[in-house]
């Protein structure tokens, strides 16, 4: 979606864009003060998350205020028709269409007529409010019908669409679970201890019947060990290398060039020292 004009500048102006996040009609973009911009061509479902007259309104890229004026966020993501914010003291806001429980606040009912069920404005997520008991967020992300996080903890926590899928088509819920609430997937792997850094940092979702989570730790492992692989093939290709072209020094040559068939028995010498 092409964004047709930047947000004005003021006296505090928020020029640094750290996220931006896509959805079928709507578009977030959050800046590194915390401060949340939408904007879409369409707003049928609230998923911008504020008042919009008329599709100039829409289009112009403007800040959401209402239910999260107080807060700076960190993380934003978009499914099709809704969206999920996280703030810094970890807490989940959502809005847009609940046609499938994917905004995991109070109040669903699968006898309201869709169009009933939409949140025009950021509302806490339950269980993710901020309130006494409450859990903490540490990521967040949307499928097109489906929300995901991380919590604190290392938990993994989803609800819509996704939720019903991944628990059996509802048969292996526990009691009070449901697709419309946030219900903690069960298995998966993470350190049985209270460390702030346990378990993923990140849980993708792909379509509504996926989710992977990625742990900071095992990137950073990944990681070093590529960089450790790249170095060792960048010092074996230069030995070869050198070593090659001094053979070609001491050969008579029109041009000082290697010839493609030259080229050819280089890269099979660096596949054989490989192995």
């Amino acid at each position: 979606m092409a964004l047709r004009s930047l947000p004005k500048a003021g006296d505090a102006n928020h020029a640094h864009v750290v996220q931006v996040a896509v959805g079928k009609d709507h578009a977030l973009m959050l800046t590194d003060e915390g401060v949340l911009y939408s904007w879409g061509a369409s707003n049928d479902f609230g998923q911008l998350g504020r008042p919009a007259a008329n599709e100039a309104k829409m289009m112009e890229p403007s800040p959401i205020i209402n239910g999260i004026k107080s807060e700076i966020l960190v993380q934003i993501a978009c499914g099709a028709n809704h969206c999920l914010a996280l703030s810094q003291r970890g807490m989940l806001f959502a809005w847009g269409s609940n046609k499938a429980g994917q905004l995991g606040i109070e109040g669903f009912s699968t006898t309201c007529p869709v169009e009933e069920l939409i949140e025009k404005t950021p509302t806490p997520v339950k269980g993710f409010s901020g309130q006494d008991g409450s859990k903490f967020a540490r990521s967040c992300s949307c499928g097109p019908e489906s929300s995901a996080c991380v919590s604190t903890a290392g938990e993994v926590y989803v609800w819509g669409a996704i939720s019903y899928y991944a628990f059996g088509n509802g048969t292996q819920y526990n009691r009070g679970e449901n697709c419309t609430v946030p219900v903690c997937i069960r298995g998966v792997p993470h350190e049985v201890c209270t460390r702030e850094d346990s378990g993923p940092d990140q849980v993708a979702l792909y379509r509504d019947t996926f989710a992977t989570t990625i742990a900071r730790k095992s990137v950073e492992e990944e990681m070093g060990s590529l960089i450790t692989s790249l170095k060792t093939r960048s010092s074996q290709l230069l030995t070869v290398t050198r070593a090659r072209r001094a053979e070609a020094e001491q050969r008579p040559s029109d041009d000082g060039v290697f010839a493609l068939e030259e080229l050819r028995q280089l890269n099979n010498d660096f596949i054989s020292q490989k192995k």
